[in-house]
């Protein structure tokens, strides 16, 4: 029995042996796989840094192309910005110009007026009566009413004159004097020595109390004293010198009224 005991063969030695020889094997496969990563991963990455460093390359030209247009933008619009300010730099004086333009004729229309208020002018029928409430030298004029004719339908205005009064007639809708009207008032200015002697002058518009528009009425006749006054300022006579009013227009004695008639007077 014991005989057969030692004659049994033990198979653990040979077990180890092939086992240590495998784990050696795979260790040395290992080994070599690490190595061989190892190459190929450092043969690899000059390429991508290649790639990488030439697409980092297009992006910068793509940044300067677009900063470049940004630039050309900018300037583009600080063109434009100056244009614009020239534009209101422009308006501006315009708008200035434009304020002095009425302060100008806020003035005349204030001159005026306080002419207006410092005369008396009576329309009496038949004769005209012209009195300053300020004291002058000659505080009293009386002259005599021109006959007032039918204004004819060929010409924009017309002008009858006296030795003291000019009276203008004008058609319906007109408020400017006409050229052959201007030159008969520049003559009887020179005729009557108006402006050597720096006579002073009343101007009265008239106009329709019974019209439909007063107010339209009034503006008419306002326009047309204005047209009178700058024919007399253009034919010498001083601004100073000229007294100007408008007032609603009365029945003569013959049935006429001075409507559509602006009335000269030398004082």
């Amino acid at each position: 029995m014991a005989r057969r005991v030692e004659e049994e063969e033990n198979h653990w030695p040979g077990f180890v042996d092939a086992l240590s020889t495998i784990v050696m094997v795979v260790t040395f496969l290992l080994i070599i796989l690490v190595v061989v990563i190892v190459v190929i991963s450092q043969q690899v990455n000059p390429e991508t840094d290649r790639n990488e460093d030439v697409s980092s390359g297009v992006q910068v030209a793509e940044l300067e192309a677009d900063l470049a247009q940004v630039a050309e933008q900018l300037v583009a619009q600080s063109e434009t910005i100056e244009e614009q300010e020239t534009l209101i730099d422009e308006i501006t004086q315009a708008a200035e110009q434009q304020i002095e333009t009425i302060v100008e004729q806020e003035q005349t229309i204030k001159n005026l007026t306080e002419s207006a208020e410092q005369t008396v002018v009576a329309d009496l029928g038949d004769t005209v009566q012209v009195q300053a409430e300020i004291p002058i030298i000659e505080t009293e004029i009386i002259v005599p009413r021109l006959d007032e004719n039918v204004v004819t339908q060929n010409q924009r205005s017309e002008i009858e004159t006296a030795q003291a009064v000019m009276t203008v007639l004008f058609e319906e809708n007109t408020i400017e004097l006409d050229e052959p009207s201007r030159v008969k008032a520049a003559d009887f200015l020179e005729e009557n020595s108006v402006v050597s002697l720096g006579q002073k002058v009343v101007a009265m518009s008239y106009y329709d109390a019974d019209s439909i528009s007063v107010s339209q009425a009034k503006r008419t006749a306002y326009y047309r004293l204005l047209s009178v006054r700058n024919a007399l300022l253009d034919s010498g006579v001083e601004g100073e010198n000229i007294s100007a009013s408008v007032q609603a227009a009365t029945i003569n004695q013959d049935g006429s009224t001075n409507v559509n008639r602006v009335k000269v007077f030398l004082r």
